[in-house]
This record gives structure tokens, C-alpha cells and sequence, in this order.
């Protein structure tokens, strides 16, 4: 493990050590053995992106210093590809319903021969630069011009997986292309970082190379506001592509992935041995009284979540859907001259990839920013119903410190996910707040399943516009192609849209109404549930007051210098 991965780990450990003097609170409530699995087992993987011929195979097997990766693969058996230490050497084939499939690593042409049946490859090598690295994991993954399906499934697989990406665009481009830049602007999107590699330098006369290094530079500062420099490969690029791979901090991408987390975790616990604590200074009629208004609270959470539930459509996705869909429209609408040119020059696959692309890169920034529009108005109705309470209990450290601190985190998670980079599928059960406000986690099930009905049904759509020979249609005039495409295609673009996004739309609104209330309610319970088990020692007889008050503030002590050593320093 990492130095960061340990020091997390040791922290919740200890963590667990001292709150097991705490007998009125319930360790398991806070899913440490679970956070703790979590931590040990992250994954970081860094996918490398590119047209289909970039050159990212030769540059991983220069890397490798080995030929491991095809550089025949066509685009039809193109699959995303997993680089992975193993002193013994095989491959195993995913499957798109999870199982998987195990392979010699001489079986290459097999998998090749069935890529269509496979969601990505894990090639486990025995080769040490991949050990030095761990770890990050690498990932070659399929062109652009690789088939949609097959493309589609891996961007999204690994937009969600990946912790930071490797970019590389040909020389002989000129220029970023506007097809890697959609793909930019999703990585983006989803808050991911990564390196640009202008590669196949060797192709062209050394003052070429820099002025086109030149342009790239500007592009990125234009269009992302990136002032870095860019790294140069030829055919023997290896040992750049190392050099960069070490200046990627591993354990900065651990604390970026759990720090935050854990201080939710922390001040969590905190507060509920605080409840305890407040619980005993309390006669027995004011703790039932706020007992009795936090379960309150609890069930007006509850009819509020199935408030918003029953009422999902009309409150969030009439409006969400019509905007989503009219920004696709634009988006094509504004790119109308690009569209026809590939029409011109590639005919209709060329079409239906570009459209592709485009539909997908709006639809992924035009969910995301509904989805947090949508998170934000969740959370602030929920707040509202907290802050309802009863003022029996406005005057108590409860009321002051926890129920503020249970709306603010809360709120502060969902206001800012594009930080996330784990979704809920890496988290598991663990009940790490932060993973309940992943807009990625409810943004990709959406994108996902509507690009691939656009991909399907897109040359239906062109065969009814075009309806005539590839000679003929190549022979149209531009004007008239750019008008077919505005007048028919993008209408029914637009149209499938509307038809088939209200439902995947709102079933990821109702998860995600269901994940917030889940996340308040359980914050509440382990304030109930500390009040309730410490009014039963009282009643019990079984606590020395004034002792315990002073062993649960010691405890709250060594807690919070633990905090700042680990999770606060600096």
C-alpha cells in the first residue's frame, strides 16, 4: 500500500480503538472495517486516449519495453486494455455482465477474434516498470474510430474509473482535433486531469513538430485554460511516457480520493460522542424530548423523499428533459458545418461518429449540470425539514452543532462533485457520504444507455434522409446536405431524445433523491441512537455521570489530535 493508504488506514484503526470505550454509541454505525477495505483496495488507473492510430500500443510497448499490445488491431476488435503486474502471465476477458474469461497471453488473435463479446481485457504481465508503478494502473484503450458500441462502453467505463488520463494526439494532425477535444471537454467535465503527448514526431521535420507543439500549447490554454507543456514522442517513446507517469503523485490522488471523506467521518464521530456527552448533562424528560423530535425529523424526511419521488416528473424532469434535449439541438445545430463535411468526406459512418460524439459530449455536460442543479434543490428541501424542529431542542448542543453540521456537510457534497472520482460501484456499502452525491454516479447511467439508442437507430435516420446510393450521396451539393441534416437528421435526434430520456432520467433522479435522504437520516439515527443507548445507562444506573463526561471529552481529545495529525496537517 501507499504511505497515504497506511496512514488512512492506521487512522480509522485507532479511530475504532478509541471509540470502543464509548458504550453508548455503536461502532458499526460508521462503516469503519468497511472504509478501511475500501481504502486498501483503490485502484488507480490512468487510461490512455487517442485516435485509432496515435500510436498509444507502440507507445505502452516501448514503455513495456516489450511488444505485448497488437499494433494490428483494427478498429472492429480494438478493446480497452488493462496493463496489470503479475509474476505469472495470462489475460482475462470482462464480460458485459461481469464474469470473465481467462486467456493465454499468446491468446491474443482469440480475444481479437471475439472483442464484441467483452467489455475490457486485464492483461496481467511480468514485467517490472509495471511494478514500479503501482499502483497506477495504465489502460490502452480503443481509437475514436473504433465501433461506437465498443468505444461508447469504454470512455464511459473508464471516464468513471479512471483517476487521471494520458492524451495523445499525432502529429501529422496539425492540431487537437475538434474530435479530441469533445473528448477533452468530457474528461473535463468529470473533473479529470491528464497529460497531452503529441506523438509520431519522427514523421516530420523538427521545425514542424514545434510549431504544431506551439498550436496545441495555445489550444489547450484557449479551450481549457491549461498552461502546461506538452511531451513530444516519436515511434521510441517509453521513456517519456515514464517520466511523466512519475511526476503523477499516487498518494496526492489517495488523499484527493478519501480526505475530504474522512473529515466527514471524523467530525461524524466527534459529534455523536458530543450527543452522548450532551445526553448525560440532560434530565431524563429533555432527552426523550429531543429523541422523540429528532425521529420527527426523521419521518418528515421520509414523507418529503416520497413527496419528491411520486412527484419526480413534474418537479424536476419535465423542465431537466426539455433543456437537455434542447442542448443537443444547439450543439448540433451550432457544428452544422462540420457535420455536413463529414458527411462529404466519410459518407454516413463518418457522420454517425461525429454525431455521436458531439450527442455524447452534450449530453454528459447538460445531465451533470441538471443533475447538481437538481442535487442542490434536494438537499435545500431537506434542510428545510430539519431546520423545522421543534425549538425544544434549539437551545441544546444538539440543535446548535449537529444539525448544522449534518445540513452543511451534506449540502457541502453535493455542491461541488465534480471533485469525486470514485463512484458509488468502487465504494460498495462503505456509507461514505461523499459517494451519495457522485453526480457521476448518476450521470453516466443516463448518457450511457441514450447514446447507444442514438448509435442505433442513426442509420435508420440517415438511410430515410439520404435515401440513395454512397456515389449519389457523396455527389450532393454542401448546402443541401447541411440543410437535410438540419432539417431531418437533428430533428430526430432531438426526438429520440425526448421519447427515450424521461425514463432513464428520472430513475437516476429517484436514486438520487433516495441516496440523500438515506445520507440525512442516517446522520440523524446515529444521534438517536446515541441519546437512546446513554439514557438507558442513566436509567440503568450504570454510568458514573461525572466520570463518563470526563472519559468521553478525553476520548474526544485524543480523537482530534489524532484528526489533525493525519487528516489536518499542513
Amino acid at each position: 500500500m501507499l504511505e497515504k493508504q497506511i496512514d488512512y488506514c492506521n487512522f480509522l484503526n485507532d479511530i475504532k480503538k478509541y471509540i470502543s470505550d464509548v458504550k453508548t454509541i455503536n461502532i458499526e454505525d460508521f462503516k469503519l472495517n468497511e472504509t478501511i477495505k475500501t481504502i486498501k483496495e483503490t485502484e488507480l488507473v490512468v487510461p490512455v486516449i487517442g485516435a485509432f492510430s496515435a500510436g498509444k500500443s507502440s507507445l505502452l510497448n516501448s514503455f513495456l519495453g516489450k511488444s505485448y499490445l497488437s499494433v494490428a488491431v483494427t478498429p472492429e476488435t480494438a478493446l480497452a486494455t488493462e496493463l496489470r503486474y503479475n509474476s505469472s502471465e495470462y489475460i482475462e476477458a470482462i464480460k458485459n455482465d461481469g464474469s470473465s474469461e481467462k486467456f493465454q497471453i499468446e491468446d491474443v488473435q482469440k480475444i481479437k477474434d471475439r472483442a464484441s463479446e467483452f467489455k475490457y481485457a486485464k492483461y496481467y504481465i511480468n514485467n517490472t516498470t509495471l511494478k514500479n508503478i503501482e499502483p497506477l494502473i495504465l489502460v490502452d484503450m480503443p481509437g475514436f474510430e473504433s465501433p461506437l458500441d465498443l468505444h461508447n462502453k469504454a470512455i464511459l467505463e473508464y471516464i468513471e474509473r479512471g483517476v487521471y488520463f494520458i492524451v495523445l494526439q499525432s502529429v501529422e494532425d496539425g492540431n487537437i482535433t475538434k474530435s479530441m477535444i469533445r473528448e477533452l471537454e468530457n474528461i473535463n467535465t468529470f473533473g479529470r486531469k491528464f497529460s497531452f503527448f503529441l506523438s509520431k514526431t519522427n514523421l516530420k521535420p523538427q521545425s514542424q513538430v514545434n510549431e504544431i507543439a506551439n498550436l496545441v500549447k495555445e489550444q489547450l490554454n484557449d479551450y481549457f485554460d491549461i498552461d502546461s507543456d506538452i511531451t513530444l514522442v516519436d515511434n521510441n517513446g517509453g521513456n517519456s511516457l515514464n517520466a511523466i507517469i512519475l511526476t503523477i503523485n499516487p498518494d496526492g490522488l489517495i488523499e484527493d480520493l478519501y480526505l475530504s471523506n474522512l473529515k466527514d467521518l471524523f467530525l461524524d464521530i466527534k459529534q455523536t460522542i458530543n450527543t452522548s456527552i450532551s445526553a448525560l448533562n440532560n434530565d431524563k424528560e429533555k432527552n426523550n424530548d429531543i429523541i422523540k423530535e429528532l425521529k420527527k425529523s426523521i419521518e418528515n424526511l421520509e414523507r418529503e423523499r416520497d413527496s419528491m419521488i411520486s412527484d419526480v416528473q413534474n418537479r424536476y424532469g419535465s423542465r431537466s428533459v426539455n433543456n437537455i434535449v434542447e442542448e443537443v439541438g444547439r450543439m448540433l445545430s451550432n457544428n452544422i458545418q462540420e457535420l455536413a463535411q463529414a458527411y462529404k468526406v466519410g459518407g454516413q459512418g463518418y457522420l454517425t461518429t461525429t454525431i455521436n460524439e458531439m450527442v455524447k459530449n452534450s449530453l454528459s455536460n447538460s445531465i451533470q449540470n441538471a443533475m447538481l442543479d437538481i442535487n442542490k434543490e434536494i438537499v435545500t428541501s431537506f434542510t428545510i425539514q430539519l431546520n423545522s424542529i421543534d425549538n425544544a431542542i434549539s437551545n441544546t448542543m444538539l440543535s446548535e452543532d449537529a444539525i448544522k453540521n449534518i445540513s452543511q456537510n451534506v449540502n457541502d457534497l453535493y455542491k461541488d462533485a465534480g471533485k469525486i472520482l470514485f463512484d458509488l460501484r468502487r465504494w460498495g456499502n462503505t456509507g461514505i457520504s461523499a459517494v451519495l452525491g457522485s453526480v457521476i454516479g448518476f450521470t453516466v447511467p443516463v448518457v450511457g444507455p441514450i447514446v447507444g439508442i442514438i448509435v442505433a437507430l442513426m442509420p435508420n435516420i440517415l438511410s430515410s434522409l439520404f435515401g440513395v446510393s454512397q456515389q449519389n450521396q457523396e455527389a450532393q451539393q454542401f448546402e443541401q446536405i447541411k440543410n437535410a441534416i438540419l432539417t431531418q437528421v437533428i430533428p430526430q435526434v432531438k426526438r429520440e431524445i425526448r421519447n427515450k430520456i424521461p425514463v432513464i432520467f428520472n430513475e437516476q433522479i429517484q436514486n438520487m433523491i433516495k441516496s440523500i435522504s438515506d445520507n440525512f437520516k442516517e446522520k440523524i439515527s446515529q444521534q438517536v441512537n446515541a441519546l437512546e443507548a446513554t439514557q438507558e445507562e442513566i436509567n440503568a444506573k450504570k454510568i458514573d455521570i461525572e466520570a463518563t463526561i470526563a472519559k468521553y471529552k478525553n476520548i474526544i481529545e485524543k480523537i482530534s489530535a489524532l484528526a489533525n495529525k493525519v487528516l489536518y496537517k499542513g
